[in-house]
């Protein structure tokens, strides 16, 4: 998880999203991880007026969660990535 605010704030901005009830969501569920690169920075970029967004992954190898997390960790626009149960939180 890279972070650009401190531990405090942090989770009080997890906890905030995690109540948002009108979070951006971007289901990647059936896609192949060599192939959500341009979908996620698409959909970063198209809702980077968010606090939050929630990509879903679902449940499988893990293969797509861990790519998921690897391009959004290096995402210019993106101060945090939580792992969550199939899904992942970004923090804008």
């Amino acid at each position: 998880m890279r972070m650009s605010v401190s531990s405090p704030d942090l989770s009080a901005r997890i906890f905030a999203a995690e109540l948002r009830k009108d979070m951006p969501i971007l289901d990647i569920h059936g896609e192949y991880p060599d192939a959500i690169d341009v979908l996620l920075d698409q959909f970063i970029y198209r809702h980077r007026d968010e606090s939050a967004l929630q990509i879903i992954h679902g449940h499988g190898t893990g293969s797509l969660q861990a790519r998921v997390i690897s391009v959004c960790n290096v995402h210019p626009l993106v101060d945090a990535v939580i792992k969550k149960n199939g899904y992942v939180l970004l923090l804008l």
